[in-house]
């Protein structure tokens, strides 16, 4: 929501106002967090951030590209 804001605030009349939003708030978790859990915790830990970042990347391949289309409508062929 706060990505959205600032895009909204600094990025009114640009066209990558939806891209910026997205951008911010749905960033790439696996390259650190699948490590740095393994590290800090163990393999459990590990397991538990591949579901986490498996849940991010069906958000952002959904609610992702329902923000990026202009018309908002949902379709198969869209992903």
């Amino acid at each position: 929501m706060i990505g959205w804001a600032f895009a909204l605030n600094f990025y009114r009349h640009s066209t990558k106002k939806r891209e910026i939003a997205l951008l911010s708030g749905l960033r790439n978790t696996g390259f650190i967090g699948i490590p740095l859990c393994a590290a800090l915790i163990g393999p459990e830990g590990a397991l538990f951030a591949a579901i986490f970042d498996a849940g991010v990347d069906i958000t952002i391949w959904t609610v992702g590209v329902l923000i990026i289309q202009q018309n908002r409508r949902f379709t198969f062929q869209s992903l």
